[in-house]
């Protein structure tokens, strides 16, 4: 399946209401700002992607993680469902014109560990708290990774999923996730204004340069993620380019 079938406006405007009652659980009961991660904080900085069928929220502690997010699933329908040999998650139904679907939530804290399957080198959680910026949705506000910093986080969740689809039973439903990190990747590049000394900075803090120069050549040979951005793989080569890593 394609990404637009799998990524079908139907479920992803589903999922984006669920996103904006986050917001606001978060924003009216508790006066605070969720922080986004994953495709829709992608999708924050370039609303003509795909979104997601998932919603990543990254707390600055767990005991805050565990009280607030378990919280917000309690109320709001979710269970706890097993994905893949490799995920749990809590899910909620919804119906669309396909049937029954299911709205991913995943919530971590940057006291959670953050190292690239297979690897000893980590990303920190905490640099999203440490570099991010405010977005807002229809008055509903959100915390999200400067570009610089999400960038890096997909291109390890590429990394994550293609070292788990080497193990997975039915590597069907991680074949379209990393698509999707592929695409994101892609949606970022086109849509940001990068800080090279600070994504260079970061690189070098966490090792992560070399697995990220990878990551960013697979994605300028993806047919289906070049095209889908209206470019081909010398335009991407361009844009990987301009982000001047060292």
């Amino acid at each position: 399946m394609t990404l637009d079938e799998v990524y079908y406006g139907e479920l992803t405007d589903s999922t984006l209401q669920e996103l904006k009652n986050v917001g606001r659980w978060f924003n009216t009961l508790y006066g605070s700002f969720p922080m986004v991660i994953g495709g829709w904080a992608v999708w924050l900085y370039n609303p003509l992607g795909y979104g997601s069928r998932d919603i990543d929220l990254l707390f600055p502690e767990r005991r805050m993680k565990e009280r607030l997010a378990n919280q917000y699933l309690a109320a709001n329908g979710y269970v706890l469902k097993r994905r893949s040999p490799f995920e749990e998650q809590f899910v909620k139904e919804v119906v669309t014109s396909k049937g029954t679907e299911e709205i991913y939530l995943d919530a971590c804290s940057v006291e959670d560990g953050n190292v690239v399957r297979g690897s000893r080198v980590e990303i920190p959680w905490r640099l999203a708290f440490q570099h991010s910026e405010l977005m807002e949705l229809r008055g509903l506000r959100f915390y999200v990774p400067r570009p610089e910093v999400l960038i890096m986080f997909k291109a390890k969740a590429a990394l994550d999923r293609e070292y788990d689809r080497k193990r997975a039973y039915d590597a069907y439903y991680l074949d379209s996730k990393i698509a999707k990190d592929y695409h994101d990747v892609a949606s970022l590049l086109k849509s940001c204004d990068f800080d090279s000394r600070l994504l260079n900075e970061s690189l070098e803090s966490t090792g992560f340069g070399e697995m990220f120069k990878d990551v960013l050549k697979r994605a300028a040979d993806r047919k289906d993620v070049v095209s889908d951005h209206g470019l081909d793989k010398g335009g991407m080569e361009g844009l990987i380019g301009e982000l001047e890593l060292e």
